[in-house]
């Protein structure tokens, strides 16, 4: 990926999650999208169902809770505040930090013991959600 490429799906990214953020707080907590797909499809919830709920609750001051429903939601909240902010300094200094630290983490995840890590975090992630819902 070229380096315009990323900032600009990077900042497209974090636009899209603040609003979809904003529109399910405005819904009154019930978020934009009325379902998950996988759930309707398959009966199961995704990994990461709650994620919305999760980072709304963060927002709300409400870290325990957005924990319970799914913790991958604090890692969401975390980015939406930084990401932006990180952005903006990499645009006004002029230096693409961001981006090197995407490479580092692209070429780190072809490694396939850092990928199996990964991954099991993600499971463990769905045992949480499928155990808490």
């Amino acid at each position: 990926m070229t380096l315009r490429g990323f900032y600009t799906l990077s900042a497209a990214g974090c636009l899209g999650g603040w609003l979809w953020t904003i529109g399910s707080m405005a819904s009154a907590g019930q978020g934009v999208w009325k379902g998950c797909l996988f759930k309707m499809l398959l009966h199961v919830p995704c990994p990461s169902c709650g994620a919305t709920r999760a980072v709304m609750a963060v927002f709300r001051g409400d870290v325990a809770g957005a924990f319970c429903l799914n913790p991958l939601g604090l890692l969401l909240a975390a980015g939406l505040v930084v990401l932006p902010v990180w952005l903006l300094a990499d645009l006004l200094r002029r230096r693409a930090t961001l981006y090197r630290l995407f490479l580092r983490m692209d070429t780190l995840l072809q490694r396939r013991r850092a990928f199996v890590v990964f991954a099991c975090v993600i499971l463990v992630n769905w045992a949480w959600v499928l155990f808490h819902q």
